[in-house]
């Protein structure tokens, strides 16, 4: 934390210059957090008052999947029924072995415990879906109206801010839409 004519203040950095100095990172200005703040609260402000349908539809619909695990849940049945098909195979040769089949049985063991992880994951994600359905978790015009500057709807709604210069952030939304602000 830089001090500033003796009081102290925070900065936001480039991780690389941090982590491995400026010959890795050498254009990328420190810029105070209370300005980086600003300029958000602001573009969130901007967003409110621009919040087409579209824009919802776009926010909402990615919002919707993240927290339901819905772009997971297909991938999750499929290594389901692979699993499921793996073991069946697998117990049908078993079966035909008169003589203890170790390797057979710890194989067995070990795709009868991936299919209940699988089978436990799928139940997570519908619940979470169930949860999720309520429309109280998406967010609205009137949930982007704030005062000031929210660090858990900034962590929902900001996929990357990008610094384009010591006076100028591009922060990019969720759902695509882009908005470049000045800093004060």
């Amino acid at each position: 934390m830089p001090t500033i004519h003796g009081r102290k203040q925070i900065v936001w950095r480039c991780v690389n210059r941090i982590e491995y100095g400026t010959k890795f990172c050498s254009s990328s200005p420190s810029i105070p957090e209370e300005e980086l703040h600003r300029a958000i609260l602001k573009a969130v402000q901007d967003l409110a008052a621009n919040f087409t349908d579209e824009v919802a539809t776009q926010i909402n619909g990615i919002l919707h999947n993240i927290q339901t695990g819905e772009s997971t849940k297909p991938n999750l049945q499929e290594q389901l029924e692979q699993t499921q098909q793996e073991f069946d195979r697998l117990l049908e040769m078993s079966l035909d072995f008169d003589e203890d089949t170790p390797f057979l049985d710890d194989r067995l063991k070990k795709l009868n415990n991936k299919i209940k992880s699988l089978k436990k994951a799928i139940e997570d994600s519908n619940a979470r879906q169930e949860k999720v359905s309520q429309p109280e978790m998406l967010l609205s015009a009137k949930d982007l109206q704030i005062q000031e500057y929210d660090d858990a709807l900034t962590a929902r709604i900001i996929e990357k801010i990008t610094v384009r210069a010591r006076n100028e952030i591009e922060i990019r939304f969720i759902g695509g839409y882009k908005k470049t602000m000045r800093l004060a």
